[in-house]
């Protein structure tokens, strides 16, 4: 990708978290929250942003800005889940290189599970939601 592409690309993905038009628009703002070296399962995003999981699904299969909004942290209840962007190989990697899966037993090391878990971590983190739109 050549350098005005990519900047394109970017002043794209940050003019969508600044300024969400819909329900997926924010899902993506949420997402982008999420720390590195954690993970949210599909139903408590979904809880976050008023959506059912498999809507969540959707919303990271259509994700065109992979770099800027993190849809390899999204996991299911019960392991990783889907990846469609180069595979599950893929999204491992990813998330043992964020620290967020134990490359030894494939077990997710932080994973937030409730919208009330959500709020707690950013604000461990000193996080707000102007902090990521700025």
């Amino acid at each position: 990708m050549n350098n005005r592409r990519y900047e394109d690309t970017m002043n794209s993905a940050m003019r969508l978290l600044r300024e969400p038009r819909s329900a997926r628009d924010f899902t993506y703002l949420i997402l982008a929250m999420i720390p590195v070296g954690y993970t949210i399962t599909y139903s408590a995003l979904g809880e976050l942003v008023g959506k059912p999981p498999r809507a969540i699904g959707a919303y990271m299969k259509y994700n065109r800005y992979p770099i800027v909004i993190p849809c390899h942290r999204v996991v299911s209840k019960n392991g990783l889940g889907g990846f469609s962007l180069g595979g599950l190989e893929v999204k491992k990697k990813l998330l043992v290189i964020e620290e967020a899966l134990d490359k030894n037993n494939n077990r997710l090391l932080r994973v937030i599970k409730t919208a009330r878990e959500f709020w707690n971590v950013l604000e461990r983190q000193g996080q707000t939601i102007a902090s990521i739109s700025t």
